[in-house]
């Protein structure tokens, strides 16, 4: 060996402490190892030019310049074997220290080119030890080319000592060349190498905070200090490729996590070069041939529909816009646009009401959604190929995430506009520290036989029992499969095992709410920014799910107005926020609970809820409540089943007393909108936080806009061009640029036109749908301030 070689075997060894014999084999294997060299049997060390010959009592093991990792021994077993490891050992121990102080040592030459021969003359003579002493009439050879003394079951393995006393060595050329690559990788290499679910998994992991240590040296270390798992790696001289890098890392964790963590280790390499992990997003495929609309297509047709039904005005529907909408939905899925689709499907259900005089059809909510489409159109040709963010997918794709430790939190039903009523269950990840839901639908026309109360109690996904039960039980999955959006599957792969019901899951010892528990609502507000839909921005409906924890709680009142239950909930600096129930069919259960109810007698100490940001500022909307242990016992309450659990023996006595006293009924009120601005309230997500000048301003805009939306552009003259004139100007001089450039363009566009097929570039619709689309946007971010 030269000395350059033998410099870098030193190194190598010097690095492998027990951590990295356990992450060259297993634990098991080391233990072995080391009571073998404990036991007994002579060792001798032969260097050659290649690498050096470790020979013990009946095997030989070849240690080359690479180090351990690379060493191979003449057994029948194959990988790291204990022969190795030993031999591993008696050089760190012996060698390696000789190197250090070679005065201490004596030496022997030996034939560079002896081989297995050799070793087995030495281990025949059945001396203690292989290496003969130094002749008498001369002095000892070089240490380069010594024979070391060999140990007997009576010496014990001596500590690196050596080693450790001198100075950690600086970084090598190899780890400065290895951390480039791993600096540098992408999150699509990683996924080619270890998988996309074990990526996504290590993800998930990395996003609770894991706590990493990254030393560099003669080799590349990244410890994760609460796991009690290291990560190593030597890497080689030269660097073919990202996944042959990968390979060289070495793990202390069990073998079925050994790539999980090595994704761990490259996100800790990253996030000490600054790198965040955030995902690119994914963009919508290339357009393939045989699809009767392009993409453009379908986004032009779009464009001309919304503004043809602006000119002719959203108070007159027809048949013809319902069937229009609904070919253009299903020619927007062909085109790889599921978002778009969804949004022109609910424009024609809308429609379809309103045609139908059905009292839940709102022209005030179709022109919402009609700017809302037509924003979209423009964002989507505007992107060229758009991410899968702004088009939406088609259906979400469920993977593999493993094994999670989860706390059920709640459950609630619920019905969506579009004909489909469900329950959903939420779950708190007491390792991930992030909430998951799993729910079960069906269509509204297509529920005989099924409803949720019997969902709620006999449906029993994984087998853990039903919603009644998980829905305040503690227990573990396996085999867990997950979509982006943080839905369970109801996968037959996926085993429950439970531990017992919900138990301090308000408190520190079982689930921590992580950055979802809140007792300032100054500190939920900024949570609330980032969670609400704002412009076309998407929320996933778990982002804005949170756990509050009022110091004290208000006077429950009923506004019969905006038909809602109102609860006001104070935390410790006085400040108000309101739990907000709008009183619809699928809430009413959920309505009588909240009034019978007590916070004392059922030991509330938290809601979990969805927050957020509207008129009256920041408001919560419930989903379960969470006690320290109700009469009953019970620490989650599901509000929309779970009256019987709060029904105390004196109840029927005290409703009668109630009645007789004309106090059984909740206290009403009437909100402060209709008193001011009469009909025309202001939209729900502007701020009563705006100064009023503006406010007054932003309502003036609505009213224009929708008086001209609902009667067509069409007719509009000279008195709608002055009125959106001069609301141009007062935003302009408010700063409100522009907003008030759309409606200047929307108002030297109005008069008398005439439309064919092809849009008319003189009609107004267009800047009428694109400035009320910025008023919602200017809406929407005052809610925010």
């Amino acid at each position: 060996m030269t000395p350059d070689d033998r410099a870098r075997l030193r190194q190598i060894l010097s690095t492998f402490d027990e951590p990295g014999l356990v992450a060259l084999a297993n634990k098991g294997l080391v233990r072995r190892a080391m009571k073998d060299l404990e036991e007994g049997g002579s060792l001798s060390v032969e260097e050659r030019d290649a690498d050096l010959q470790v020979c013990g009592p009946g095997w030989t093991v070849f240690m080359p310049v690479a180090g351990p990792a690379k060493a191979k021994d003449d057994t029948k077993a194959t990988g790291i074997t204990r022969q190795i490891l030993a031999a591993t050992i008696y050089l760190r121990d012996n060698w390696l220290l000789a190197a250090v102080a070679p005065s201490a040592v004596p030496a022997t030459p030996v034939d560079a080119a002896g081989g297995r021969g050799t070793c087995q003359a030495a281990d025949r003579e059945g001396v203690g030890s292989s290496t003969p002493a130094p002749p008498e009439d001369g002095p000892p050879e070089s240490p380069r080319d010594a024979r070391l003394p060999s140990i007997t079951a009576r010496q014990e393995p001596r500590p690196p000592a050596a080693a450790s006393s001198h100075a950690p060595p600086s970084m090598t050329p190899e780890v400065e060349n290895a951390l480039r690559w791993l600096r540098d990788a992408a999150l699509e290499d990683l996924a080619k190498w270890a998988g996309k679910s074990i990526v996504k998994e290590a993800q998930s992991a990395e996003q609770t905070g894991l706590q990493a240590e990254v030393v560099h040296g003669v080799q590349l270390t990244v410890r994760f200090v609460q796991h009690e798992i290291e990560a190593r790696l030597l890497p080689p001289p030269s660097i073919r490729s990202l996944s042959k890098l990968l390979d060289e890392f070495l793990t202390t964790a069990p073998r079925a996590f050994h790539k999980r963590w090595v994704v761990l280790a490259v996100f800790a390499i990253w996030q000490q070069a600054g790198r965040t992990l955030e995902e690119p997003e994914a963009a919508l495929p290339e357009e393939k041939g045989g699809a009767l609309r392009s993409r453009e297509q379908v986004l032009e047709a779009t464009r001309d529909l919304a503004e043809g039904m602006i000119s002719t005005g959203l108070a007159h529907p027809s048949d013809r816009m319902v069937q229009r909408l609904f070919t253009l939905s299903v020619s927007a899925i062909g085109a790889n646009l599921p978002r778009l689709a969804r949004l022109l499907r609910a424009l024609a259900e809308e429609i379809d009401l309103i045609l139908r005089r059905d009292a839940a059809g709102d022209v005030g909510r179709l022109l919402d959604q009609l700017a809302t489409a037509y924003a979209l159109t423009r964002a989507l040709s505007a992107a060229g190929r758009p991410s899968l963010t702004l088009a939406g997918q088609h259906r979400s794709e469920y993977e593999t995430i493993g094994e999670m430790n989860l706390v059920g939190v709640g459950c609630w039903p619920w019905v969506t506009a579009s004909g489909f009523e469900g329950l959903s269950v939420l779950f708190w990840d007491v390792d991930r520290k992030r909430f998951w839901s799993w729910g079960e639908s069906r269509p509204s026309a297509n529920t005989a036989g099924w409803d949720v109360h019997t969902v709620y109690t006999t449906s029993s996904p994984w087998g853990a029992g039903a919603p009644e039960r998980i829905s305040r039980s503690a227990f573990k999955l396996q085999n867990v499969k997950a979509n982006a959006q943080g839905r369970l599957s109801s996968s037959q792969q996926t085993t429950a095992m439970l531990a017992g019901p919900t138990v301090n899951v308000s408190g520190a010892t079982q689930a921590e709410f992580g950055d979802r528990d809140f007792r300032s609502w100054t500190a939920l507000a900024e949570l609330a920014g980032k969670a609400v839909p704002l412009g076309l921005r998407a929320v996933e409906p778990l982002d804005q799910i949170v756990v509050v924890r009022p110091a004290r709680w208000g006077e429950r009142v009923f506004d019969e107005l905006l038909q809602r239950l109102v609860w006001p909930l104070y935390d410790d600096q006085g400040d108000v926020l309101l739990l907000s129930l709008p009183w619809l069919t699928v809430n009413e259960p959920a309505i009588s609970f909240f009034e019978s109810v007590n916070p004392e007698v059922d030991r509330l100490e938290g809601i979990v809820g969805r927050v957020m940001l509207g008129a009256e500022g920041l408001t919560l909307e419930p989903l379960a409540l969470l006690s320290a242990g109700t009469p009953r016992g019970d620490r989650v309450l599901n509000p929309a089943f779970d009256q019987d659990r709060i029904e105390r023996r004196q109840a029927a006595l005290l409703e009668r007393l109630r009645e007789k006293h004309r106090r059984n009924r909740i206290a009403t009120t009437l909100t402060a909108h209709a008193d001011v601005y009469g009909d025309d309230a202001p939209a729900q997500d502007a701020s009563d936080r705006l100064p009023r000048g503006v406010k007054l301003q932003l309502l003036d805009v609505d009213q224009a806009l929708r008086r001209l939306a609902e009667s067509g552009v069409r007719g509009a003259g000279d008195e709608s061009r002055q009125r959106l004139t001069e609301l141009a100007d007062k935003l302009d001089r408010g700063g409100l640029r522009e907003l008030s450039t759309a409606l200047q363009r929307a108002a030297q566009h109005c008069g008398p036109v005439i439309l064919n097929d092809a849009r008319h570039r003189d009609s107004p619709a267009p800047d009428v749908l694109w400035s009320f689309y910025l008023y919602r946007l200017h809406c929407q971010a005052a809610a925010l301030i």
